[in-house]
């Protein structure tokens, strides 16, 4: 999944019927919006009055799609967030397991995973600190798998 421009639906949406709702990937909703629009286009020339019919599902079309691309965005990002958490869980647990077996436990990677500050924070950052933590979660990541290739070398000695 893919974050998508909330924005860019509904001017697509707003140009095209249905047009945000293929960008947002539903197709069939789409097709539904396109086929009651010309049936709609049709009618009005007919009944007139339905113009009214016709713009009122036009501009649902709009807020449609704006709002199913934020929701996508929102999921987009607790999906992203437990990836990040599953990921920092399973260094952290490898870390421990480690240091616990005694391999490489003067490591710089352990004596972090040890301090009560731990360089791998399972909140999400913050947008002040953020590049400051991707930062030392890339480090504890590094320093993770130096530890691996360092348990694996010795292993085979």
């Amino acid at each position: 999944m893919h974050y998508k421009s909330s924005g860019g639906a509904a001017v697509l949406s707003f140009f095209i019927t249905g047009l945000g709702q293929v960008y947002n990937g539903q197709i069939g909703k789409a097709f539904l919006l396109w086929a009651v629009e010309g049936l709609l286009f049709w009618l009005i020339l007919a009944a007139p009055f339905l113009w009214i019919l016709f713009v009122g599902i036009w501009i649902w079309g709009i807020v449609d799609a704006y709002r199913f691309a934020q929701e996508l965005n929102l999921r987009y990002e607790d999906e992203e967030r437990a990836r990040e958490r599953r990921m920092e869980n399973s260094i952290r647990k490898q870390v421990e397991k480690a240091v616990a077996t005694g391999g490489g436990s003067t490591s710089a990677s352990a004596r972090s995973a040890k301090q009560s500050t731990s360089p791998i924070s399972l909140s999400a950052p913050s947008t002040e600190e953020g590049p400051a933590i991707r930062k030392s979660r890339r480090e504890a990541w590094d320093d993770f798998r130096k530890l691996q290739d360092d348990e694996l070398s010795a292993g085979q000695k």
